[in-house]
């Protein structure tokens, strides 16, 4: 396809709004925005629409609503969804778990999800495959059956102050959508931006040497970067200071709109109000109120002048003294300026904080470029204009298209940022030569095979905080690995390594809980002759070869690129993101499971890997406040969802032998036994509502065997059906026969033999206790182990390397129920004791 003409298509996949551009590498001045979508004349959801200083009719718009329907089995998005029903919206807030969100529509879309199970990642996949293809449609039109012939690179933004797992998962989305990830590369929307306003602006405007900030204002976050011009023809520029930025975006007034209506009716009433109700005054908020204000004090005869607003709030009765009459209720501009107030003070504070810190690097900031959907705000232009002194503030033409049109900049010219400032530390953990005179004793270790002392753990920071970094100018360091020359060419098939990223300012030399992974590089180097390895032989015997390679760490604008080389040639790359084991992929675990048969009309269990962030951190918040249900196990409590992801990622991603999954109920009234009686009390509880977690682990294809472990019920659903509910479809799952069971022959289950309330729950269930393991598990520093009386003196206390102190050990009682248990009636007793559970 050499030779053959190029299409540059930009995706900006907003909160709210959604854009594609595109252009010919042929014709790089010619950026077409397409403005033709789906549905925007004939759908129920057409209204007028209000871009910068016009209003539009929705099919003529340069964005489209980022909402998906799948009511009734449909697929309908953008326009095509109704004014009215089950509707997707700001999903792209949770594709980032990390930032807290306070947004309406996108709590809501959590119900929505949960009811066709699907996580936030199928809704971004869906939208953009929809998406895409809406955009390929219009290709289509312009140049027939040539299109097959063309090559089509796609450039996609997202958010500056977005993690990399929150960019990975965009960018998984956009794979799984049917883009192929050579055919993609990331832009951060501020930085789309600057390109496109630095060549949109007149003549003169800016000159070599000019530092502007680019403040873009979107429905869900406002991102700004700060730009020295190093040369205006070619552009070519060099960020100043690190990028900052917070979920502030117009959507947050969409939430303070709906808080001011609850504030005027009550709670009560609001929320007993018609969904249309409400639904019909957010539409006039969104369509007409907030678009089109200025400010509460704009004089009589300027152009921005408004009366006041007159919502609809359809069947809600009068109340004058408040506004609300024959229907409607009447907002003053001073209401309205009072929902847009501390959101706008908190997106001054960000625009002061970068001319702070562009002061502080000895530079000054000569203009102020405000983009965005939320950008084209005459208000937020006003407010900012006034809080900056001798800076020039900027709305250029096309604001709200002002990402989308630089995204294809980007793609059509390549870099044009020579320098960025890192936003957090990369690095890479090691083992290093243990040192007296540097290392913690404690922490030492013998390697048999160099017969070396290390600790583990250490880091090695390639990008620091702060630091200037150049796309063109990888990062390289030297690393050494050892292997056995028994059974090399399979280890060399999969040599693994992992980046960790820092946000601490200072970055600690060890593995910490500020510490996380974020990609892990897997390289096959079996094909590298042996020779060029080093041979090497311990004092025993044993060969082994040592085998130095570099490390290559390569920022871009909104990735870094991961890459293993050895002399000189690349063996695997990466771009920096979150290895996850897919929930749909039964390859992560040992067992081929089936997710349908472990769920009924009360609860599911949905594996951690499913929705990992938000369920550790439910889990974690949740633990935390009942620390006592750790008691008895060998880990926790978790002080945070990271420490719970290192240690998750150390007991359960490291292998396909152990699953945990989250006990999640459905919406019902549930029976608590009270203490010591027959008497019940009712709990009611919500769809979606976390009650604990189960798991398998050990699980053995070769042997027929598995063991139920990590079980914790929370303390609020004790003495209910939960537990016993969750174990039967376990247990059913795992012994039954096909289709519905694995046919196992043996499901295990360990317990500390003081925990007597586990070890009684597993015989509840059906198992028979087979014995008790003596001293079977040493057990974390500061858990209570068992005692042999007059002798505990005389425990071994160190293990057998002598490296490492042991803490207190517990006997394990072992229980068991087996296939034959199971065909001789421990299956129905079981389903009999499930229905006196219900």
């Amino acid at each position: 396809m050499a030779g053959s003409p190029r299409i540059v298509v930009g995706i900006d996949f907003g909160t709210t709004y959604s854009g594609v551009a595109w252009a010919l590498n042929s014709s790089p001045e010619d950026v077409e925005v397409i403005k033709t979508w789906p549905g925007a004349r004939n759908s129920e959801s057409n209204r007028w629409i209000f871009s910068p200083q016009k209003l539009i009719l929705p099919g003529t718009t340069p964005k489209v609503p980022t909402t998906i329907s799948y009511e009734n089995g449909k697929f309908l998005w953008g326009y095509q969804t109704p004014m009215f029903g089950e509707i997707v919206r700001g999903v792209k807030l949770l594709l980032d778990p990390t930032q807290e969100i306070d947004y309406t529509p996108a709590v809501q879309s959590k119900e929505i999800l949960a009811k066709y199970d699907k996580q936030p990642l199928d809704v971004a996949r869906d939208y953009l495959q929809l998406l895409v293809n809406s955009a390929k449609e219009t290709l289509r039109r312009r140049f027939g059956n040539a299109l097959d012939s063309m090559e089509i690179r796609y450039v996609l933004t997202v958010p500056a102050v977005w993690t990399d797992k929150a960019k990975n998962m965009t960018l998984t989305a956009a794979n799984d959508a049917g883009i192929s990830a050579l055919d993609v590369t990331l832009v951060s929307e501020p930085e789309a931006a600057a390109l496109y306003c630095l060549k949109a602006i007149q003549p003169n405007t800016i000159e070599n040497g000019d530092v502007v900030i680019i403040c873009d204002a979107g429905g869900g976050t406002v991102d700004l970067i700060s730009y020295r011009v190093k040369t205006v023809h070619p552009l070519e520029l060099m960020e100043v200071t690190q990028g900052t930025g917070a979920i502030c975006g117009s959507v947050l007034l969409d939430k303070r709109f709906e808080s001011y209506l609850v504030g005027l009716l009550g709670e009560k009433t609001y929320l007993n109000l018609p969904h249309k109700t409400r639904e019909t005054a957010m539409n006039y908020w969104q369509d007409f109120v907030k678009p089109n204000f200025a400010g509460p004090s704009i004089e009589d005869d300027d152009e921005y002048s408004e009366v006041d607003y007159s919502v609809p709030l359809i069947g809600v009765g009068d109340k004058r003294e408040i506004g609300l009459e024959s229907g409607f209720l009447n907002m003053t501009k001073e209401n309205v300026g009072g929902i847009f107030l501390p959101v706008v003070d908190e997106i001054e504070r960000l625009v002061q904080d970068q001319i702070l810190q562009v002061s502080m690097a000895g530079m000054r900031t000569k203009a102020i470029f405000l983009v965005g959907g939320f950008g084209s705000s005459e208000y937020l232009f006003r407010r900012l204009q006034s809080a900056v002194v001798n800076i020039t503030m900027m709305q250029p033409p096309n604001a709200w298209s002002a990402v989308v049109r630089g995204a294809v900049l980007r793609g059509l010219g390549g870099n044009q940022v020579g320098q960025r400032i890192a936003r957090c530390h990369y690095g890479i953990t090691h083992s290093s030569v243990y040192k007296a005179r540097l290392h913690n004793e404690d922490d030492k270790y013998w390697d048999a095979l160099t017969e070396k002392w290390y600790v583990d753990q250490r880091m090695r920071w390639y990008i620091k905080k702060g630091e200037p970094i150049c796309e063109d100018k990888p990062i390289r360091m030297g690393w050494k690995r050892d292997i056995t020359k028994a059974g090399c060419t399979k280890k060399l098939k999969k040599v693994r390594d992992s980046l960790y990223i820092c946000n601490l300012d200072e970055a600690p030399d060890h593995l910490t809980e500020d510490v996380f992974e974020v990609c892990t590089l897997e390289a096959n180097l079996s094909a590298i002759p042996r020779d060029l390895f080093k041979d090497k032989t311990n004092s025993l015997g044993q060969e082994y070869y040592e085998i130095s390679y570099d490390i290559a760490m390569t920022p871009t604008s909104a990735s870094i690129l991961f890459n293993l080389e050895f002399n000189g040639v690349s063996y695997g790359s990466n771009i920096a993101s979150i290895t996850q084991r897919d929930p749909s992929n039964m390859d992560n675990f040992c067992f081929p499971l089936d997710l349908s048969k472990l769920e009924n009309d009360r609860l599911r269990l949905a594996p951690f890997d499913s929705n990992f962030q938000e369920l550790s951190a439910t889990y974690v918040k949740l633990s935390s406040e009942t620390p006592e249900i750790f008691q008895y196990l060998p880990y926790g409590p978790f002080e945070s969802p990271e420490a719970y992801d290192r240690w998750y990622s150390n007991r359960v991603r490291s292998t396909k032998a152990a699953i945990i999954f989250a006990i999640i109920l459905k919406a019902g009234v549930i029976r608590k036994r009270k203490p010591g009686s027959n008497e019940f009390e009712e709990l009611k509880v919500e769809d979606g509502t976390f009650a604990g977690t189960t798991g398998l682990i050990n699980a053995d294809p070769d042997n027929s065997v598995v063991e139920v472990g990590h079980v914790v019920i929370l303390p609020r659903f004790h003495r209910t059906f939960v537990g016993t509910t969750a174990h039967t479809l376990l247990l059913n799952h795992m012994l039954d026969p096909p289709p519905n069971g694995l046919h196992l022959r043996r499901v295990q289950w360990q317990a500390y033999i003081n925990n007597h309330a586990s070890i009684a729950a597993a015989q509840r269930l059906g198992f028979q206790l087979e014995g008790i393991i003596r001293w079977q598990r040493v057990l974390p520093e500061g858990k209570k182990g068992n005692s042999s009386g007059d002798v505990d003196d005389k425990i071994p206390r160190v293990d057998p390397t002598g490296q490492k102190q042991l803490a207190e050990s517990r006997h394990s009682a072992m229980l068991s129920l087996c296939w034959d248990d199971w065909v001789k009636g421990a299956r129905e007793r079981l389903h009999a004791l499930s229905q006196k559970y219900a």
